[in-house]
């Protein structure tokens, strides 16, 4: 698996025709460009990176419904890397208050990786489906099953201690992923509805993001990181968690909002 990569396989047929059809709105013979940039990585970044693609979701919405969750959210993404770049600060919260924190730079570094925008891209895209059942295992004899809830991190960090270590890599992953997922595009939700275990342990957005690096290192050390993450982009990520919480945040107050419940399965 390339983190990040190889977005024309990523996209649907349906996002092709939305694509081009946006892009390339001054040609009539669409199936012909569709054939020419369909496995074209550089050509495909090109056209994410045009403005029109935003303009086309916002004049109808009913879009949004027509392409898939990949791409929605490698445009929006797209747009939120172009306003950064005209800012000279980010906001980032300290207590109650935002503070104006000057790694602007530093950020937009980041994210002129496309590996980076798509990554985030993949991980949004995830959270439009959640994984639940049960975990079903043998204890003293026994077997037990509890229920299992992919964007539930109290279940999650509990089946890690049930598991052989060998085994917890995809769940250190979806740890990492799921905090930083809560940090950018549900903060206000972890600092108002704290409930059952994180209620007793006072688990808020400073305990998110020190889960989410860590579970990013192990997943990162683990030894199926040599098949699946050869180039350490898991370390890098974690390396660089707090900063990639400051474009899900834009994205999620500005162009998200009150979707957010629509669009993900929270």
């Amino acid at each position: 698996m390339a983190f990040g990569g190889e977005i024309a396989h990523r996209l649907l047929e349906r996002d092709l025709d939305f694509l081009v059809k946006a892009v390339a709105d001054k040609r009539n013979d669409h199936e012909e460009v569709k054939r020419i940039i369909c496995d074209k990585e550089d050509l495909i970044e090109l056209m994410l990176d045009d403005p029109k693609l935003l303009s086309k979701l916002e004049e109808q919405q009913d879009e949004i419904l027509l392409i898939s969750p990949y791409l929605l959210f490698s445009i929006l993404l797209r747009h939120v890397r172009r306003e950064l770049k005209g800012r000279t600060h980010t906001l980032e919260l300290v207590g109650r208050e935002r503070v104006a924190v000057f790694d602007v730079s530093r950020l937009n570094n980041l994210l002129n990786d496309s590996k980076i925008i798509n990554y985030l891209a993949e991980l949004l895209a995830a959270f439009t489906r959640v994984e639940r059942g049960f975990l079903v295992f043998r204890m003293g004899g026994k077997i037990k099953a509890i229920p299992f809830n992919a964007l539930d991190l109290e279940s999650l960090l509990f089946i890690t201690e049930l598991l052989p270590k060998g085994e917890c890599y995809p769940l250190y992953h979806r740890i990492g992923d799921l905090c930083l997922f809560v940090v950018g595009i549900l903060p206000d939700h972890v600092r108002k509805e704290k409930t059952g275990r994180q209620a007793r342990e006072g688990l808020g957005l400073e305990e998110y993001s020190r889960l989410g690096i860590h579970y990013y290192k192990k997943a990162a050390q683990h030894p199926a990181a040599e098949r699946f993450d050869k180039e350490g982009f898991l370390e890098r990520v974690a390396d660089n968690f707090q900063l990639l919480t400051k474009p899900l945040n834009i994205l999620s107050e500005k162009y998200i909002g009150l979707k957010r419940s629509q669009w993900f399965a929270l």
